[in-house]
Order: C-alpha cells, then sequence, then structure tokens
C-alpha cells in the first residue's frame, strides 16, 4: 500500500501559523494556510523575540532574516515605569549566555515569515470569510 504523505490544515496566517507552516513543509508536508483577512499582514506593535523563540527561528533558516529585521536587545537595558524609574533589568540571555533578544515591528515578523515560504505555490494560501459561525473558501466550496 502507498502511504501519501498527510496535508496539514493552518487556520490563519498570522506569526504562529506562517512559522508552523515553514516548520511542516521543512519536514516535507503539505500544507495549506487559512487566513480571513485578503492579505497577509499584521497590525499592532512590537514583538520581543526571545533567545529560544530565534533558536526556532534559526533551525528553519531564518537566523539572518531576524539579524537583518530585528533590533538586538542590548545587555544593559532595563524596564522602566510609566513615570521614568526603573523596575527591573531585562533578561536577554539564555541558560548558557546567548544573547538572542530582539524587538521589531508585528508586521515585520509576518512578512519575514511569509517570504520564507516558497514562491512556487507550497503552502497553498487561501482566504476564507467567516459568517454565521462557519467558514467558507472564497470562490468555492470549503475543500476540507
Amino acid at each position: 500500500m502507498v502511504q501519501s504523505r498527510p496535508r496539514v490544515a493552518i487556520v490563519g496566517g498570522g506569526i504562529g501559523g506562517l512559522f508552523a507552516a515553514n516548520a511542516l513543509l521543512a519536514l516535507g508536508l503539505q500544507v495549506s494556510v487559512y487566513e480571513q483577512s485578503s492579505a497577509l499582514g499584521e497590525v499592532g506593535a512590537g514583538v520581543f523575540l526571545t533567545p529560544n523563540s530565534v533558536r526556532h527561528l534559526q533551525r528553519l533558516g531564518l537566523g539572518p532574516a531576524v539579524e537583518k529585521v530585528g533590533a538586538r536587545v542590548g545587555a544593559d537595558s532595563r524596564y522602566f515605569r510609566h513615570d521614568g524609574a526603573p523596575i527591573a533589568p531585562v533578561q536577554v540571555t539564555d541558560s548558557s549566555g546567548w544573547n538572542a533578544t530582539f524587538g521589531m515591528h508585528r508586521a515585520d515578523l509576518v512578512a519575514l515569515l511569509a517570504a520564507a515560504l516558497p514562491a512556487d505555490g507550497a503552502p497553498d494560501l487561501r482566504q476564507w470569510r467567516v459568517g454565521r459561525g462557519r467558514c467558507r473558501h472564497r470562490g468555492g466550496r470549503n475543500p476540507l
């Protein structure tokens, strides 16, 4: 019996969905990403990437992109209250002392993850609209 590769559906084309798509594609799985928005992107402010998340991005070959887009948080960084009073130092290293803590705009991280996806149509990016408790693929029936 010939066994086919699993097909994976990821609902949401944000940071988590795009990271999962990149990781699953690296394992050779077939991936479809379903996103409600008509364009990939993200609203919001900044994100803080800690060494553990950067390590996972490096495993996907995205370390240089993180270095290019992000701003490394310095070892002497501190958290401050709204009135400027210092609260505590920022922990920027992991247990081995590796400083891979970066700040970046959320939209830049989404763009970095989207740009890492293969240009050959894998994964299959599909737009969905949500209404009355159901999701329907634009232009057709639910392919799942």
